[in-house]
């Protein structure tokens, strides 16, 4: 009985430092990782804001659309009694 004792023991330790995988019935086993995730190094060393440098805003820009002034032509033709529009 003591025997049974140390072999769950040494089965909980284990399976607690991770060596042995987890029994998962409903979902796939989660990847973790030990490390946080890396960041670009723009983000990770950029400077203080109050040292960074001056930037200028401009006023918005603004887009005029021109209104449409090339008119479509059309031409007619009778070619053997049937009218035939071309564009």
């Amino acid at each position: 009985m003591a025997f049974k004792l140390v072999v769950l023991a040494c089965m909980i330790a284990a399976t607690s430092a991770g060596l042995l995988p987890q029994v998962s019935y409903a979902a796939p086993q989660q990847i973790v990782h030990a490390a946080p995730a890396a960041y670009p190094a723009q983000v990770a060393y950029s400077g203080p804001v109050a040292y960074s440098s001056p930037i200028t805003y401009s006023a918005p820009i603004t887009k005029v659309v021109a209104p449409l002034t090339k008119a479509l032509k059309t031409q007619t033709m009778l070619i053997t009694g049937y009218r035939i529009s071309l564009i």
